[in-house]
C-alpha cells in the first residue's frame, strides 16, 4: 500500500529530484530522531540531508521554508493513515476476514 503512495520515477538517475520512498524513509528515521513538527530541525541535521534534495530547485522562492514545511507536514500525515491502513489490512488477513459482497 506504501507503494502507492510514493513517485516512482521513469527517468533513472533523477530520484533525488523527486519524492521517492527513500525520502519518506528518511523523514520517518527524522521524525523518530527529533519528534513530529520538529521540520528544521530534521532538514538542518545532516544524516537526514536527502529530504532536502527534491526542494533544490525552490530555495529562491518567498515562502520556500513555509512550502516544504507544510509539505513534509502532510506528507508524514499521508504515511501515517498509510501505515494505519496497512495494519488493518494485516490484522483482517490475520483474522481471516473478508468483507461481504
Amino acid at each position: 500500500f506504501l507503494d502507492l503512495l510514493v513517485s516512482n520515477p521513469q527517468v533513472p538517475g533523477r530520484e533525488y529530484e523527486i519524492w521517492h520512498r527513500r525520502h519518506d524513509y528518511w523523514l520517518l528515521a527524522g521524525i523518530v530522531t527529533h519528534g513530529y513538527g520538529r521540520w528544521q530541525d530534521i532538514q538542518n541535521d545532516i544524516r537526514f540531508a536527502v529530504i532536502n534534495e527534491p526542494f533544490k530547485m525552490d530555495v529562491g522562492k518567498g515562502n520556500f521554508l513555509e512550502i516544504k514545511n507544510k509539505f513534509l507536514a502532510r506528507r508524514f500525515k499521508l504515511l501515517e493513515q498509510a501505515l494505519v491502513i496497512e495494519e488493518q489490512l494485516r490484522r483482517a488477513a490475520y483474522l481471516n476476514l473478508t468483507q461481504d459482497p
